[in-house]
C-alpha cells in the first residue's frame, strides 16, 4: 500500500510524499546488505503477498511481485509439535476457553474466557507482565466469551511463551501460549484450506529470518 506524508505549517504546505514498505524493502534485496538482512527483507515480502491472498486483499499487485514467490519446498516446513495452552491455578466463575491468532492489522495473539454460573467480568483482573489488559465481550452462539489481546507481536517473538493472569482476590488462573503453537498446529490441521497454511508456512519463513536477523 502506498503511505503519503506532507508536512503542512503555518506559512504552508510542502510536497506529498509517496513511498510502500515494499520499495524500502526492494532497496535493501538489491542494495549493499548482507545476507541476514536481505533475507528478512524478502520473507517480509513474501508473507505480505500470502496474507493479500489469503484475505484477498490487492491480489493483482502482490508485496512479491518484484522478487518472485519463495518456492516452499526450499524452506523448512511447519514443526509438527505445536502444544496447547498450559493452565495452572482456578477461579471460581471463570473458565479458560481457547486461543487464536489474528492476522488481518497485526499481530496478535487473543485469550478467549467463559463466566460460570452468575460472575461477573468485572470481578476479574487480567494482566501480562503485571500490565492489566483490557477485556471485551464478543457472542458465540447462545454464549457470551470474554476475550484479552496480547498485541503487536514482532516477527522474532512468534515463538515466545505469553503469560495472562486472570486475579480474584487471592486466586489467580495462569494460561500460558506461543503464537508458535498456533501456527504449528493449524498448519497441520486437516480441516485448514491451502490458503491458509501457506500463510502460516509463509509467516513461519518469516520468523526463522527474523530471529537470524536479530540473534
Amino acid at each position: 500500500d502506498e503511505i503519503s506524508i506532507q508536512v503542512v505549517s503555518e506559512k504552508g504546505s510542502g510536497g506529498e510524499q509517496t513511498f510502500t514498505i515494499r520499495e524500502y524493502a526492494e532497496a535493501i534485496i538489491n542494495g549493499n546488505f548482507n545476507e541476514e538482512t536481505k533475507n528478512l527483507a524478502k520473507h517480509m515480502l513474501n508473507y505480505g503477498a500470502e496474507a493479500q491472498t489469503y484475505f484477498n486483499y490487492n491480489t493483482k499487485d502482490l508485496a512479491n511481485n518484484s522478487i518472485g514467490e519463495i518456492v516452499l519446498d526450499t524452506v523448512p516446513e511447519v514443526p509438527t509439535s505445536g502444544l496447547a495452552a498450559v493452565q495452572s491455578g482456578s477461579i471460581d466463575g471463570i473458565e479458560f476457553y481457547g486461543t487464536s491468532l489474528v492476522l488481518k492489522s497485526r499481530t496478535t495473539l487473543r485469550f478467549y474466557y467463559e463466566l460460570v454460573g452468575d460472575a461477573k467480568i468485572s470481578d476479574y483482573t487480567f494482566t501480562l507482565n503485571s500490565k492489566v489488559l483490557n477485556v471485551q465481550g464478543k457472542a458465540n452462539g447462545n454464549k457470551m466469551l470474554y476475550f484479552v489481546d496480547v498485541a503487536d507481536i514482532a516477527p522474532n517473538q512468534l515463538n515466545n511463551d505469553f503469560a495472562v493472569i486472570v486475579s480474584c482476590n487471592d486466586d489467580n488462573l495462569n494460561v500460558t501460549y506461543s503464537p508458535m503453537w498456533y501456527i504449528q498446529k493449524q498448519y497441520h490441521s486437516e480441516s485448514n484450506a491451502m490458503k491458509f497454511k501457506n500463510l502460516l508456512q509463509a509467516m513461519y519463513n518469516y520468523y526463522l529470518a527474523a530471529d537470524a536477523y536479530v540473534n
